[in-house]
């Protein structure tokens, strides 16, 4: 996290409706890794405790697999675990 020595630990599952892109997502999927890691590397302590964070990196993580990878059939992101220590 930005300017903290919090750890922030993720896991991410992403529901994709067409199946050439889940294809395109798992071929790419260091891409996309690198993508989730900057923008969690952005988000501050202070940003954490915003009731509505974990929409927000959701919509970021969105927004970045449609720029970088053109996949535009996200259905759903989900954290399997969102821990801050």
């Amino acid at each position: 996290m930005k300017d903290s020595n919090s750890y922030l630990k993720v896991d991410i599952s992403i529901e994709i409706e067409d199946p050439r892109e889940a294809e395109l997502l798992k071929k790419n999927m260091y891409k996309m890794r690198d993508a989730v890691i900057k923008i969690l590397r952005n988000v501050s302590e202070d940003d954490m405790k915003r009731s509505d964070i974990q929409e927000s990196i959701k919509n970021q993580i969105k927004q970045d697999l449609k720029e970088k990878l053109k996949i535009d059939t996200i259905t759903g992101i989900y954290f399997n675990e969102f821990v801050v220590q």
